[in-house]
């Protein structure tokens, strides 16, 4: 089983960068730059989410996000925000937005289906490898995961509820997010001595949800949303 745990976080791990280089560059190659200025947009983008993902991948195999006895600060926190923060900041590119501009938020909001994976939990809190409270985190991501499909879908067919759609996935989305970084905050073993903890969210290969796809996701909810209210739902 720990195995497939393994397998199953290495999937993520790769997946998700994927999914998001190929959701911006669709923004890229629909907005109205020169030939040469998408190739260069769509290169840098593409090499800063490889970077990402072999320091997170690397990071994750030498465990250097793993839990450690006296630490002060969750490493696994510094990786979730670190990227999400750059990725919130990119919103203040005038050339980003405009590729924001010409990504569908269907695409946006779709790419979010691997959110399903997220029932994984279900798996993991069965096990006794996480609190048991973190099954709610696996039911969320089930709704999250549907709802981005069901939206995506809506928004792409210009039905006029998948705007209802979409705001229901992000509402849910936002939600499952807070409150699974509650809970790696409150059974995180700095803080808490109950067993099981939080800490194997820290370790490889269950560290790519924490470091890969919740950042990725959280980044995603702002560019969908940001998308949504200046009207640019395509």
């Amino acid at each position: 089983m720990d195995m497939l745990l393994k397998a199953f976080g290495s999937v993520v791990g790769l997946l998700v960068p994927a999914l998001f280089i190929w959701a911006i560059r669709k923004g890229i190659n629909a907005s109205p730059f020169s030939d040469d200025e998408k190739a260069s947009y769509a290169r840098t983008f593409t090499s800063a989410v490889v970077l990402w993902t072999i320091a997170v991948w690397g990071a994750a195999l030498a465990g250097l996000v793993s839990y450690r006895p006296g630490e002060t600060v969750p490493r696994v926190l510094i990786a979730l925000f670190a990227p999400t923060l750059i990725g919130w900041g990119m919103l203040a590119s005038a050339k980003f937005r405009t590729i924001l501009d010409n990504t569908p938020t269907s695409v946006l909001a779709g790419v979010q289906t691997y959110r399903l994976a997220g029932a994984s939990f279900l798996l993991v809190v069965h096990l006794g490898i996480l609190p048991a409270a973190f099954g709610g985190g696996g039911y969320g991501d089930i709704v999250t995961g549907s709802l981005a499909l069901i939206s995506a879908v809506l928004l792409a067919k210009g039905n006029g509820a998948g705007k209802i759609a979409f705001w229901a996935f992000t509402a849910s989305g936002m939600f499952d997010l807070l409150n699974v970084l509650r809970l790696i905050v409150t059974f995180y073993p700095l803080w808490n001595n109950t067993l099981p903890s939080s800490a194997p969210l820290s370790d490889f290969a269950l560290v790519m949800i924490p470091a890969m796809a919740a950042p990725t996701a959280l980044i995603l909810h702002a560019y969908a949303i940001r998308n949504a209210l200046v009207g640019a739902w395509k």
